[in-house]
């Protein structure tokens, strides 16, 4: 079994803000695969050649949390 062509780059980080008071934290991820596809059914596959597909997803996650002042 082999993967072709495929890659993900991802930049992860947590900042803390003056004070103590706020935090953000923070994950951005690129991700690039290539795919091949015959067809749905049985008889699709049969058929149909080979094409090919490139699936390409970029995705953000963040959280941010304050503290009360005292």
């Amino acid at each position: 079994m082999s993967i072709k062509g495929f890659y993900s780059l991802s930049v992860k980080g947590n900042n803390n803000f003056k004070g103590d008071r706020s935090n953000l934290t923070y994950k951005l991820a690129f991700m690039h695969k290539n795919l091949n596809l015959w067809g749905v059914s049985y008889e699709g596959c049969s058929t149909n050649p080979v094409s090919g597909y490139t699936r390409q997803q970029l995705r953000l996650d963040t959280d941010c949390s304050m503290t009360p002042g005292t």
